[in-house]
C-alpha cells in the first residue's frame, strides 16, 4: 500500500503528498534489512520537505536518516543528521519533537559507550517528554527501560 501511495503522488506531482507517503514507506520498511532503503528514503524525504519548506517532514527525514545510520554503524555520519535533526527541533518549538531530539540524543551516547551520559540524557529527555503527549512519553520510557545499561536505573526516574 506504502508503494501504491508513493507511485501515486509521483504521478500526480504533488510533493506534499509524495513527503506524506514517503513517511510512510519509511515505516512500512521498518526491518534489519532494509537499513539502505530506508536511509535512501530519509533522504529523498529531506530533499523534498525542502523543496516545499514542510519543516516536520524535514525533522522526520533526519530523524529517519539518523537511525539508518547508527543502525549501519556510521555513528559520525549518524551525528551530522542528529544536528540537523535538534536544529530543527528547536526551531519548531514544539515539544514532542523536542522530546524525540532528546530522546535521540541519548540513544547516541548510549551507541558510543557514554553510559553515566546517557543515564543523564534520559533523565533530560523523560523532562522534556512531560511537556509532549502522555503516549510519547511512555513510549520513550519503555523503550529506554530495555537498555540494559539504563534498565537498573530507570526505577529511580
Amino acid at each position: 500500500m506504502s508503494d501504491e501511495a508513493l507511485q501515486m503522488a509521483r504521478r500526480l506531482g504533488d510533493r506534499a503528498a509524495l513527503a506524506y507517503a514517503l513517511e510512510g514507506r519509511h515505516c512500512a520498511n521498518m526491518g534489519p534489512r532494509t537499513v539502505d532503503r530506508r536511509q535512501a528514503i530519509a533522504d529523498e524525504l529531506i530533499a523534498v520537505a525542502e523543496q516545499i519548506e514542510d519543516t516536520e517532514r524535514a525533522y522526520a527525514g533526519h530523524e529517519y536518516r539518523f537511525h539508518a545510520l547508527l543502525e549501519a554503524g556510521d555513528a559520525a555520519t549518524a551525528g551530522q543528521a542528529f544536528e540537523a535533526m535538534t536544529r530543527i527541533a528547536e526551531e519548531l518549538r514544539q515539544p514532542a519533537q523536542l522530546w524525540f531530539a532528546g530522546v535521540n540524543r541519548a540513544k547516541l551516547a548510549l551507541f558510543e559507550g557514554r553510559f553515566d551520559d546517557a543515564a543523564a540524557l534520559i533523565r533530560e529527555a523523560f523532562e522534556l517528554g512531560q511537556h509532549a503527549t502522555r503516549s510519547t512519553t511512555t513510549r520513550g520510557r519503555s523503550c529506554a527501560a530495555r537498555s540494559p545499561a539504563t534498565a537498573s536505573r530507570w526505577r529511580n526516574f
